[in-house]
C-alpha cells in the first residue's frame, strides 16, 4: 500500500469511465494515451511498482515515451520507478537539450526528413541524449573535418575556437549548434543555433486551427496546453477559439490567455448558434492555407499535424484528412468514416483495444472523416461554401462536406499517423434522444434526402462487425496507395 501523504492517487489503466480496467493496456499507443489523459486532467506523477517492471521492456514505444518527454525521479527495480510528468527528461540539461531538440524539430519541418548530427567533441554525449537522431562523431581529435562542404545537416560544436567554428560551419548544410559550457558543468550548458542562409521557410503552409467551444472551459484549456506541447516548430500558425455563448466564463478566461498569446485569436457569438455557425464563423476569420477543425474536448497527440499537411501536400487530389481518434481509456474511437446506403454510419474499427492493428496503420480513401479533427484548404472550403447551415446546430455537416469534396473532384483521406485524445460527448452527451445529440436523427433524414443517388452506391450496414467486416470496407472501390 501506498503512503500517499495527501496526496491523490488513480489506477492505471483505467476504462474510459475512469474505473480501473483490470486488465493491461493492448499497447504502447493505448498506454501513453490514458497516460496523457490522467496528465490532462491533472497527474503529476506516473508510479509503477517494482512488480510491474516488465512493462518497461514489453511496451517498448511506451518506455521511450516517458524516457523521451519525462523526469525519472527515483528507481528501485524492488521497489518501483517514479517519473515527473512536469518535469522535462533532461533536467540537468533541460535547457541546451531543449534548444537543441527544437532545432532538430525544426529541421524536420523545414526539410521533411530527420537530420544527420555531427558531434565534434561537445562532450555532452549526443548519441546517447539524442537515441532517436542520427548522430555521429569524427575519428579522433581532428582540425579539420573530413567532410564535403554542406555535407552534414546539423554540427555541433564546443564555442571559443573560431577556427573550429569556421570549420562546422564549412560542413553544415542546416544549422552549426554553437555549445557553452558555463563553467564546465554539462547542466549549465548553453547552446545557441545559428541557421543558414538557404533556411528560409518551412515547408509547411500557413495553418489555422479553429476550435468551436461551448462551455467546459476545463476542456478548451487542456486543448490549448496541448497544442502549445504538440505544434511544430517553424510553423506559421493561428488558433481561432469560438465561444458560442458560454455561460461558464469560458470567454473572459480565453481572452485572459489571449493576451500572453499573440496567435491565440477569441471570438464570440452573442447567442448559442450552434457547432457549426460557430465553426463557419472561424473559418471565416482564418487568414491560413490549410483550416484544421479541432474539437475542444480533444487533446493531440505529439507529431498529430506534420502527418495531415503532408497528406494535403503530397495527394494533389485530397480535399480532406483525418486522422486517428482515441478513447481516453486508450481503445481505438474511430480510423476514418464509413456512410451506408440507409445513411447510418459507422467509426471504423470503433472500439477496438488494439489500434496499432495493421488494419487502421495505413492512410486509406474513406468516405468522411469526423469533424473532431479535420483538415481541408481553406480555398476549397470556401468555394463549397463552409460547413451547410441547414444541418444546423450539428450532426451530418462534416459527412456532408466530405460528400461535396468528393463530388468536386476530390478524395477524403484518412491518416493514422495523427493521433488525437477525442472525449467523446464530453459537451454534448452521448444520449441521441435529448439534448443537441438528437440532431443527430434529425439531420440523417435530411442527408439521405440531399444525396440519394450517391447512397446508392454505398454498401448495405453488415449484421455484424469483425476483422473481415472491416477489411472488405476499408478495401472496396478505395485508391489502396499510401502516401
Amino acid at each position: 500500500m501506498l503512503d500517499l501523504h495527501g496526496r491523490w492517487a488513480w489506477h492505471f489503466p483505467q476504462t474510459d469511465n475512469h474505473q480501473y480496467a483490470g486488465h493491461h493496456p493492448a499497447n504502447s499507443t493505448a498506454a501513453f494515451v490514458q497516460l496523457e489523459f490522467l496528465r490532462s486532467k491533472g497527474e503529476d506523477y506516473f508510479l509503477l511498482p517494482g512488480t510491474a517492471l516488465w512493462w518497461i521492456d514489453h511496451y517498448a514505444k511506451f518506455r521511450e515515451h516517458l524516457e523521451d518527454r519525462y523526469q525519472l525521479v527515483f528507481r528501485d527495480d524492488q521497489a518501483c520507478l517514479l517519473f515527473a510528468l512536469r518535469e522535462p527528461a533532461d533536467r540537468d540539461g533541460a535547457r541546451w537539450s531543449r534548444t537543441l531538440n527544437e532545432a532538430i524539430e525544426k529541421f524536420q519541418t523545414h526539410f521533411d526528413a530527420e537530420p544527420a548530427v555531427l558531434d565534434w567533441n561537445t562532450g555532452l554525449g549526443l548519441s546517447r541524449r539524442l537515441p532517436d537522431s542520427v548522430v555521429f562523431e569524427p575519428a579522433g581529435d581532428v582540425d579539420r573535418l573530413p567532410y564535403l562542404d554542406k555535407t552534414v545537416d546539423i554540427v555541433a560544436v564546443p564555442a571559443g575556437d573560431d577556427a573550429r567554428l569556421m570549420e562546422a560551419r564549412r560542413v553544415a548544410t542546416a544549422a552549426v549548434a554553437v555549445v557553452h559550457a558555463n563553467g564546465g558543468l554539462l547542466r549549465h550548458a548553453d547552446v545557441n543555433i545559428e541557421w543558414q542562409k538557404d533556411v528560409d521557410r518551412s515547408w509547411l503552409p500557413r495553418t489555422s486551427i479553429v476550435i468551436p467551444s461551448y462551455n467546459g472551459i476545463a476542456f478548451t484549456e487542456a486543448c490549448l496546453a496541448a497544442l502549445e506541447e504538440t505544434l511544430p516548430a517553424g510553423l506559421d500558425y493561428e488558433i481561432i477559439v469560438v465561444d458560442d455563448a458560454s455561460t461558464d466564463g469560458t470567454s473572459e478566461r480565453l481572452r485572459a490567455r489571449a493576451k500572453s498569446r499573440t496567435r491565440l485569436k477569441v471570438l464570440r457569438n452573442e447567442t448559442n448558434s450552434g457547432f457549426i455557425v460557430t465553426c463557419n464563423k472561424g473559418a471565416s476569420a482564418a487568414t491560413g492555407e490549410v483550416l484544421v477543425f479541432l474539437n475542444n474536448d480533444t487533446l493531440p497527440q505529439r507529431g498529430w499535424l506534420v502527418p495531415l499537411l503532408r497528406l494535403l501536400r503530397d495527394r494533389k487530389d485530397a480535399g480532406a484528412v483525418g486522422g486517428k481518434l482515441m478513447f481516453p481509456g486508450g481503445r481505438l474511437q474511430e480510423a476514418g468514416d464509413i456512410i451506408f446506403r440507409d445513411g447510418s454510419g459507422a467509426n471504423f474499427g470503433r472500439g477496438d483495444y488494439d489500434a496499432d492493428d495493421p488494419l487502421y496503420s495505413y492512410a486509406r480513401e474513406v468516405d468522411y472523416c469526423s469533424g473532431a479533427l479535420l483538415a481541408t484548404p481553406r480555398a476549397l472550403f470556401r468555394e463549397l461554401g463552409g460547413f451547410d447551415e441547414d444541418f444546423s446546430p450539428g450532426y451530418y455537416e462534416e459527412t456532408d462536406y466530405c460528400f461535396r469534396v468528393r463530388q468536386k473532384g476530390y478524395r477524403v483521406y484518412y491518416q493514422p499517423d495523427s493521433v488525437v485524445i477525442h472525449v467523446e460527448g464530453g459537451i454534448n452527451g452521448t444520449d441521441v434522444a435529448t439534448g443537441k445529440k438528437r440532431y443527430q436523427a434529425v439531420n440523417r433524414e435530411k442527408f439521405n434526402a440531399r444525396w440519394a443517388d450517391a447512397l446508392t452506391t454505398q454498401p448495405d450496414p453488415p449484421d455484424r462487425y469483425d476483422r473481415n467486416v472491416w477489411h472488405a470496407l476499408a478495401v472496396r472501390g478505395r485508391g489502396m496507395e499510401t502516401p
